[in-house]
């Protein structure tokens, strides 16, 4: 029987602004304490500058304009992160919809409660790296809709929402050079980027970013980069570089998305679709599949060649957010219409609980009795 869902996309839409509204009201219902991330963001937020100690600025610079429009900080915390989400969210599911049925895109995007990163940590900690998330997700939609109707302005929207993903956080640079070489690479999406349309994108992107970065540099942020003499390294030094670069795998969360990748290539290409893949779909898929993967193995090789074990999930963030919509894309032709609806209902529920668990973290986590006294002395500042 066909699936009938492919014209309640307002109902998705409406159902997860719905979701983070109700996030942002138990945050604001809470009230404080604050955690040390929202701490943090509010100084940054108290001052304009090109950058943040080598971070790049654009969260600080949208806090501040949350807080001048609200002007309570708890108010202006929640409204900007869940609104962060939910264009994240709604990134998602644009670009999955642009390539199949809503249904699809759909599961895409609740599919995405099951990455922690985005389910919990972004809503109770972190913050540029949730934006460069977001950001992630609407370049990926520009590239879709791009290769759908290559206009200039399309060009230019994509170089736009580059640079605004440049200045949102250095970890977005990862997912930035997993998805150039994953688009090279890519038959489909190969000519795009090797258009001269792309100029129009390549300047639109540097012209957002530029100057941050250019700050960065000058103010010293460039001397901490790892400078490797690769060719001085005894075996026992490359080997103990391995080892610690290697490290940061053993948490788990990084080694399960990619054995993900591994099951589902496997399974698709072992038993073949059940269902027909349009085109479009697959060339989505593909794409989607092959950003992981590189990002993964740049994440992998920089941590090895600098033998440095300081990354954090946040750092790969903008790329670990793909393994949803991939997952989905990869196994859903091989489901029947009844395991699509078991998916989609599990994925819903564990949303529900993540949203009544909200209120017991914010008043007893881990920061319950400790950020107060911090947010007074930012106040007196």
């Amino acid at each position: 029987m066909p699936v009938a869902y492919d014209d309640n996309s307002k109902l998705w839409i409406t159902i997860l602004t719905i979701y983070f509204l109700c996030h942002a009201l138990i945050r604001i219902s809470i009230g404080l304490p604050l955690t040390p991330d929202e701490v943090d963001i509010l100084s940054k937020a108290a001052r304009l500058q090109w950058h943040y100690d080598g971070t790049m600025p654009l969260y600080p610079w949208m806090q501040r304009g949350m807080l001048s429009l609200v002007g309570d900080p708890v108010i202006a915390l929640a409204a900007l992160k869940n609104l962060i989400l939910l264009v994240l969210s709604l990134a998602v599911y644009g670009m999955v919809r642009a390539s199949a049925a809503a249904h699809w895109a759909w599961s895409a995007t609740i599919c995405l409660v099951f990455v922690p990163q985005i389910a919990w940590s972004s809503q109770h900690g972190l913050t540029s790296p949730v934006l460069a998330t977001s950001m992630a997700a609407m370049v990926i939609l520009a590239v879709v809709a791009t290769l759908k109707k290559p206009t200039i302005l399309r060009y230019l929207w994509l170089g736009l929402m580059i640079g605004t993903g440049a200045i949102s956080s250095l970890s977005f640079l990862w997912f930035l050079a997993a998805l150039v070489l994953a688009l090279l690479t890519h038959t489909d999406f190969r000519g795009m980027i090797l258009s001269p349309r792309f100029l129009v994108t390549f300047v639109a992107a540097c012209g957002l970013a530029g100057m941050p970065h250019y700050a960065a540099w000058l103010d010293g942020f460039g001397a901490d980069l790892p400078v490797v003499a690769l060719p001085m390294l005894t075996i026992e030094q490359g080997l103990a570089r391995i080892h610690q670069g290697y490290a940061f795998l053993q948490t788990g969360i990084v080694f399960a998305a990619i054995l993900l990748i591994g099951v589902c290539v496997t399974i698709y290409k072992g038993l073949g679709p059940r269902h027909a893949t349009k085109p479009e779909t697959a060339a989505l898929r593909d794409l989607i599949a092959r950003v992981v993967s590189v990002g993964f193995l740049i994440f992998l090789g920089a941590a090895i060649i600098s033998g440095d074990n300081h990354a954090t999930f946040a750092d790969i963030q903008p790329v670990m957010f793909l393994t949803a919509p991939m997952a989905v894309l990869y196994l859903y032709p091989l489901m029947t219409h009844q395991a699509h609806r078991t998916v989609t209902v599990g994925a819903a529920a564990l949303a529900m609980v993540m949203l009544v668990l909200s209120p017991a973290y914010y008043a007893f986590g881990l920061y319950a009795d400790k950020p107060a006294p911090q947010f007074a002395r930012m106040d007196a500042q």
